[in-house]
């Protein structure tokens, strides 16, 4: 890893991490001395970064608030890695073909850093529509997309990303940690998870990963509804649904499902 490092640009990794603060929700419009602040950036280094940024309008400036947000010309980048990229291209079409399936609204949600999950696509349902924001971010413990990962974890990294303990989001999340264990057993037997109003009231979802060459989690596929149209056995149905849709996009990009391990 210090190998590594030593060929990387500390300027061009501190403008990543501009970047991705200001991509979060909550600091989607922050001033110079909170981006400065939260990053460990010295205000003047920031400050430079930020007007080089603006110029290529990659950020905006607001004079009256004096606050920095994410630029139109991201949009056209993003959209162009989106076309370019193909397992994405490949996600895209197989979110479609869910949505008309189900009537609801579907996503791509993505790996961003060990504790961090985004949602890097979606299809409007045409039943259900829901808002779901692009490059919305949200740590691993507080939704239900994380439930795949962590089952799919080594045991040493999931045990060191649950000690920090799981929070309550609605009166039928798990923070139980062994309970939750218990759900990440039932992620591998089963190759898809559900969530039933544990992270977001009135909302119930299903999700499969779709796994790379290596057998790691490339991306997740899911489905998001109002939970007073999702009964039970409608969830369960749409699990197996995505998780069919998730093996054949597996094998289409030669992908590896690995072996079923029990979780201890």
């Amino acid at each position: 890893m210090e190998d590594k490092r030593r060929y990387l640009v500390p300027i061009l990794l501190s403008t990543g991490e501009i970047l991705k603060f200001l991509s979060r929700y909550q600091h989607r419009k922050s001033t110079l001395s909170e981006i400065s602040q939260a990053l460990g950036i010295s205000k003047s280094t920031c400050f430079r970064i930020l007007r080089t940024l603006e110029e290529m309008k990659y950020v905006t400036y607001d004079k009256e608030t004096k606050r920095f947000s994410l630029g139109s010309y991201l949009a056209v980048l993003g959209s162009r890695a989106m076309e370019q990229i193909d397992y994405l291209a490949l996600g895209r079409e197989t979110l479609r073909e869910m949505s008309r399936q189900t009537g609801l609204s579907c996503v791509i949600v993505q790996r961003i850093t060990e504790n961090r999950l985004a949602y890097i696509a979606k299809e409007d349902g045409e039943s259900h529509r829901l808002t779901i924001a692009v490059g919305n971010q949200f740590p691993i413990t507080q939704v239900f997309f994380g439930k795949l990962y962590l089952a799919y974890e080594t045991p040493e990294n999931r045990e060191r990303i649950l000690a920090d303990g799981l929070p309550r989001m609605t009166p039928l999340t798990i923070t139980d940690v062994e309970q939750y264990k218990e759900e990440l057993r039932k992620v591998r037997k089963l190759g898809y998870a559900t969530s039933k109003e544990e992270y977001i009231e009135g909302i119930k979802a299903v999700a499969a990963p779709v796994f790379d060459s290596d057998g790691k989690i490339l991306m997740l596929i899911g489905c998001i509804g109002i939970a007073a149209h999702l009964p039970d056995g409608k969830l369960t149905e749409y699990g197996e649904l995505v998780k069919r849709h998730a093996d054949e996009l597996t094998a289409r990009l030669n992908g590896a499902i690995p072996p079923y391990e029990e979780i201890r």
